[in-house]
């Protein structure tokens, strides 16, 4: 989100003590390469960087790098610690070479990883239009959410309309009532989804994944009686209703069929523990959840 790199880095100098350490994150370019992000590829980001081409630009100011974090943040970024070379008490960590090497390893220093890089995302293109006009053929009616600008930039390259996803849900108040750029799809909040009862949400916001899944699975648990588990397999959640409903006291405790949401073997009669949903990132809340549950608003 910065224009001028140069007019940035001489600022943060002069404010810079000589034992001081300025703190730099940004999305690595890594992970926007081999996990194919191109729909964080817009104006609003001005350059996409590596450890090594951040290495390079901070030393020409003497600046040096002596440590750096991997986080889950955009999809992958780096957290980079930097210091000025004249001062030597800050410790160089390992990690830095271990995320040099895996560029090194990835060839982003070459020409062709970027060639190839376009062609995999033409793929993408081709494999999500295909889908949806396979879905549309078949009368299913599909839906999008988030209406962020990586979604802008997902439907635009892929040239999806309103022909192939009917509306985008965002529940963010200024975006309800308008359209996304150029595709023109109507953007409408959660509630719509409860009148229009979609067969496919595609989620465009992926790194907000886990909280969107949540969001759905407590609209459909509250609404229509059922838990969406691993495959949609729809476990039939009225006791738990009935309890909230009339205030009778109910313990919930795991599963007694085998293979119910299609992740265990049908011998292992696993219970499934608060970890599991945790993990897998499915169920979306716990039944202490519903412990003087506030009114929700699409109640």
């Amino acid at each position: 989100h910065i224009p001028n790199l140069k007019d940035f880095i001489e600022s943060s100098l002069l404010l810079l003590k000589e034992d001081g350490v300025i703190t730099v994150e940004v999305p690595h370019l890594l992970n926007l390469i081999k996990k194919k992000q191109f729909d964080t590829i817009y104006d609003e980001h001005y350059f996409y960087f590596s450890l090594t081409s951040l290495r390079n630009i901070f030393n020409y100011y003497g600046l040096e790098i002596f440590d750096v974090e991997e986080l889950k943040t955009h999809g992958g970024s780096l957290r980079v610690f930097f210091k000025r070379k004249s001062f030597n008490k800050n410790k160089i960590t390992k990690k830095i070479n271990i995320v040099l090497n895996k560029e090194r390893k990835n060839k982003l220093n070459l020409f062709s990883s970027y060639s190839n890089f376009r062609k995999k995302i033409d793929l993408i293109k081709k494999d999500s239009n295909n889908f949806l006009l396979k879905q549309k053929h078949k009368g299913k009616k599909i839906v999008a959410f988030g209406a962020a600008h990586k979604a802008s930039t997902f439907l635009n390259y892929c040239k999806i309309n309103e022909s192939l996803i009917s509306h985008v849900i965002d529940d963010t108040k200024i975006k309800i009532g308008k359209f996304m750029p150029v595709s023109r799809i109507p953007i409408v909040s959660a509630k719509f989804i409860l009148k229009y009862k979609p067969d496919f949400v595609v989620i465009l916001v992926w790194n907000l994944k886990n909280e969107v899944i949540k969001k759905l699975n407590r609209i459909a648990f509250k609404k229509m009686g059922d838990m969406n588990w691993q495959n949609h397999c729809g476990i039939n959640t009225s006791p738990i209703i009935t309890a909230v409903q009339f205030k009778i006291p109910l313990l919930v405790w795991g599963e007694t069929e085998w293979d119910i949401a299609g992740m265990y073997q049908p011998d292992d009669y696993v219970e499934f523990s608060a970890r599991a949903r945790h993990e897998h990132a499915i169920r979306g809340f716990e039944w202490q959840d519903f412990i003087n549950d506030p009114v929700d608003k699409l109640t």
